[in-house]
């Protein structure tokens, strides 16, 4: 190998260990699920996750309960899908499915630990 393509291979190698910047649109940024649940979700539930009944919401994300009987798969379900005979619309339409996992990822955040 010669020097010079030794030489270019070190730059490349020292360049990703810096953290070069990629080139525009080679990383999308991830979804920010509190943002998204702000802006889609609070109409209808409250920013921590407690139930409003006065709107028919008696979902608490608040719940470890809740939180424990549902799993991923189903709550991404819920926001894609609706749930029938309820006033939880779908969101299909409206969100990618990158921007639901963010969005059940922060709904994750709101039951305290235990």
């Amino acid at each position: 190998m010669s020097v010079r393509r030794i030489g270019a291979a070190v730059l490349l190698l020292s360049l990703c260990a810096a953290g070069a910047p990629r080139a525009a649109g080679t990383a999308a940024t991830p979804p920010d699920g509190k943002t998204l649940y702000t802006a889609k979700c609070q109409i209808c539930h409250s920013p921590d996750g407690a139930p409003k009944p006065a709107l028919k919401v008696t979902v608490s994300f608040k719940d470890p309960g809740w939180q424990k009987a549902n799993t991923d798969d189903q709550i991404i379900a819920a926001v894609r899908d609706g749930k029938p005979g309820t006033t939880m619309a779908a969101f299909k339409d409206r969100l990618t499915p990158e921007q639901i996992a963010a969005i059940v990822a922060h709904i994750r955040t709101l039951a305290p630990r235990e």
